[in-house]
């Protein structure tokens, strides 16, 4: 195949978008155009305090989070390291929010071309320490902060059964769709 890189499910889904067989059928005779739609987003900021020279551990217990740093968050320091010349700095937390779903390589995509690199542990752990209530209600993931154990997982700020808030780990993948609910933290580069 040409393209070797895509995935039987990504070419039904184009499929689907065109309209399904008589949809491919009309875009091939070229009865059939395709425009391209801009991806909009939002922005929110926070100024906060980023501490890098905690532990992974020690960042997930400063947010005070509802449930224990256990074997399902995985945020330790053998999944995380910490950032070797790391220091405590103010930063300024931008959180954006999409006008749809994505894949996470259109999210990380959207945000190189905006000038924003994806935030870490450490900077979701501050936000979280200092606007606790930042992700109660839509979930805010880093995803520069990615553990490879059968997978990939990001670090995420959100809620369990919806009455536990705090940080856990959640897939994000290559090719991974992303929900549109979810917010991305970022830093300028």
């Amino acid at each position: 195949m040409k393209y070797g890189n895509v995935l039987l499910g990504q070419v039904e889904a184009v499929w689907n978008k065109l309209g399904g067989e008589e949809g491919v059928k009309k875009f091939l005779r070229g009865q059939l155009t395709v425009v391209a739609r801009d991806i909009d987003f939002t922005v929110e900021s926070f100024k906060v305090l980023v501490d890098e020279t905690q532990s992974a551990e020690e960042a997930f217990e400063a947010g005070k989070f509802d449930w224990k740093n256990d074997e399902l968050a995985g945020i330790t320091s053998k999944n995380f390291p910490k950032p070797k010349n790391g220091k405590k700095i103010e930063k300024e937390i931008h959180i954006l929010k999409f006008n749809q779903g994505m894949l996470k390589e259109m999210v990380l995509y959207e945000m190189n071309k905006a000038g924003y690199k994806p935030a870490t542990l450490w900077d979701l752990s501050g936000l979280a320490l200092k606007f606790p209530d930042s992700y109660r209600k839509f979930p805010i993931m880093a995803l520069s902060s990615v553990v490879h154990e059968g997978g990939k997982y990001c670090v995420c700020l959100g809620g369990r059964r919806g009455v536990e808030f705090g940080m856990d780990t959640t897939s994000c993948g290559n090719n991974e769709w992303l929900d549109i609910c979810v917010r991305y933290a970022c830093v300028r580069k």
